[in-house]
């Protein structure tokens, strides 16, 4: 990794407005998409996405790569909270969870990977804010290729919207982990449409363009479990030609490699 140019990117990152809501367009609809026979999924502009590598196993969870992913455990309490069994109670969200409300909730970048399954299906989807992930239907957790772990959205929370800023939980995104944290995650830090070049809400980029930019930006990580400084703070993920690397802002020595290149 080229530490000049890594610092050259978070300084030129941390120039924007960290806590900024921006106002983040998006098309009418989600736009049509063909599966080809390889399962490749076709954009309208001819842009081809690979279908990723995983299958589900006989207990639900994902194996990419030869690894499991260990599908989420959690235990519904009598008056309807979430146990997470790290301690970490889920409040009972005032939105609805899962299937379809979920799906529509990432709005219309969100491309299934096979159109003949319905949103109550556990399946892999790509977004152009947050690239290829897959989907646990019955709940809000989805699995996140470029971060190699699973993440709950709790859309209720924080401004309501992954353009405008939410609450995230998840417990496995650093290696070592061993206690869940809640993550901020917005456009406003960089986690923007990849189709916007500049943050300023237009989506100015074509399909084939934005699915070559690398994904990046900053996140607020309340319990960094798992990274060599355990206080909370602002983290930077970002994707390299050699692997996708996180990292305090300003501990740039301590990045940590959470996935190789594809």
């Amino acid at each position: 990794m080229n530490l000049n140019k890594l610092k050259k990117l978070v300084a030129a990152l941390l120039c924007g407005a960290i806590f900024a809501v921006v106002a983040h367009a998006q098309p009418a609809g989600a736009p049509d998409a063909e599966v080809l026979p390889d399962g490749s999924l076709k954009l309208p502009d001819g842009t081809i996405i690979p279908v990723p590598e995983g299958t589900v196993d006989g207990s639900g969870n994902l194996v990419v790569g030869g690894v499991t992913i260990p599908k989420p455990t959690a235990t519904l309490l009598p008056n309807g909270n979430l146990d997470l069994g790290d301690g970490t109670i889920l409040t009972v969200p005032a939105l609805p969870k899962g299937g379809e409300f979920i799906v529509s909730w990432f709005g219309a970048d969100l491309f299934d990977f096979n159109a003949a399954l319905p949103a109550t299906t556990s399946q892999w989807y790509f977004s152009f804010t947050l690239k290829t992930l897959y989907h646990f239907a019955a709940d809000n957790w989805f699995y996140l290729l470029p971060f190699d772990a699973t993440f709950y959205f709790k859309p209720e929370s924080g401004n309501k919207s992954l353009p405008a800023g939410t609450w995230v939980y998840t417990n496995n995104l650093f290696p070592g982990q061993t206690s869940g944290t809640w993550i901020w995650m917005s456009a406003a830090n960089g986690f923007r449409d990849l189709r916007d070049s500049n943050g300023d809400g237009v989506l100015d980029l074509p399909d084939s363009e934005a699915g070559a930019q690398a994904l990046n930006g900053f996140m607020y990580i309340k319990n960094p479990s798992g990274y060599p400084t355990t206080q909370e703070g602002f983290f930077f993920f970002g994707e390299f030609n050699d692997g996708n690397y996180i990292w305090r802002v300003g501990d740039i020595a301590n990045a940590i490699k959470l996935r190789d290149p594809s």
